[in-house]
């Protein structure tokens, strides 16, 4: 549709429609305005399978949502996010400073009109392809290979991850049997050499032949300084046994106490082992992203015309490990009015059109 060069104007148009195709849709931009249009969409032509004669169609302006400013000469200033496409009204938006703004009016009067007319009707006059047209066809909904692809990367990450943790787990249970193991021989071990060294020296002890008590003959000087000093031999031997059995228990009994001593210190290490785990996985933990409160409103960027305040906020704390991302840090409104830049006119005078 060729564009109206001046303020007030009409363009036309031809379309053709069939029973397949009876919607319309048209758009044109209001110029200077970067995110003005008016327009229809998806606008029936044919109801209860009659095609409409002709229809009048009475069109108000509508905001794309893509640029800021109230007025036809609004620089291209992008909003970030973009808003919603709504129309513009007589009170909405609600801003003193907005080209349509006429609150005392109820309505305001039609921007544009839209006149659709049937100028041709045509019937088909003959129908190809009947045989094609009664084949059913069945609509089948296939993966591209590009989400194949993806699937499958996932499903291998997700059967990697899932490896991996069993690995861990067996790991952690051999070392956790290989330290059981090597307990129980030490102790075995430990128990073996004190029974072995202790046995000897009790069987010995029990087989002793009891002692011959001789006999010396009285008035014997010779014989009875001989059996004093088979006596001292004897209780001598007797002591020296006896200290070879002490020192045999204390031995045995301190390597009892140091193997017992050192499975403490392998429990007490293995413990201190799953704490420090613990304490990794909570460190690795997600952490999401922590911000201040809102400053308060900075002060009308302009004391004359359409200005802007702005309100801030800090980071406190980045995310980290995949947290939740740091939200918008500053925020921006418009502020201020234009009608004490200008005289008591409007820009427009449309109260004869109040209904």
């Amino acid at each position: 549709m060729p564009a109206i060069q001046l303020g007030s104007g009409r363009s036309e148009a031809k379309v053709f429609v069939d029973s397949n195709h009876s919607l319309v849709s048209l758009m044109t931009r209001i110029v200077p305005s970067p995110d003005w249009f008016i327009g229809v969409d998806s606008f029936e032509l044919c109801v209860g399978g009659t095609w409409i004669d002709t229809i009048t169609v009475e069109l108000d302006p509508l905001d794309a949502g893509t640029d800021n400013g109230f007025t036809f000469t609004a620089p291209n200033w992008p909003t970030a996010p973009q808003g919603v496409i709504y129309r513009i009204t007589s009170r909405y938006p609600g801003h003193p400073a907005g080209s349509f703004y006429y609150p005392k009016s109820k309505r305001l009067p039609p921007i544009a009109t839209f006149q659709f007319i049937k100028l041709k009707e045509y019937e088909l006059s003959e129908v190809f392809n009947i045989a094609e047209d009664d084949r059913k066809y069945e609509m089948v909904q296939t993966q591209t290979h590009l989400d194949a692809e993806h699937n499958h990367v996932e499903m291998n990450n997700e059967l990697s991850a899932s490896i991996e943790r069993e690995r861990q787990t067996e790991q952690q249970q051999q070392q956790q049997q290989q330290q059981q193991q090597q307990y129980n021989d030490e102790r075995q071990r430990i128990r073996s050499q004190l029974l072995a060294k202790m046995n000897p020296i009790y069987n010995n002890s029990q087989q002793q032949a009891p002692q011959v008590v001789n006999v010396v003959p009285k008035n014997d000087k010779q014989a009875l300084m001989q059996s004093i000093a088979s006596s001292y031999i004897r209780r001598t031997s007797n002591s020296a046994a006896s200290n070879n059995i002490n020192t045999t228990l204390m031995a045995s009994n301190t390597k009892i106490s140091s193997s017992s001593l050192m499975g403490n210190f392998s429990t007490a290490n293995s413990s201190q082992q799953q704490q420090q785990q613990q304490r990794r996985r909570a460190q690795r933990r997600q952490r999401d992203c922590r911000v201040s409160h809102w400053s308060e409103w900075t002060a009308c960027s302009k004391t004359c015309g359409i200005g802007e305040m702005h309100r801030y906020r800090k980071v406190i704390k980045h995310g980290k490990r995949g947290g939740r991302p740091c939200p918008a840090l500053q925020q921006s409104k418009w502020c201020g009015t234009e009608r004490n830049c200008h005289g008591p006119q409007s820009y427009f005078n449309w109260s004869d059109s109040d209904t």
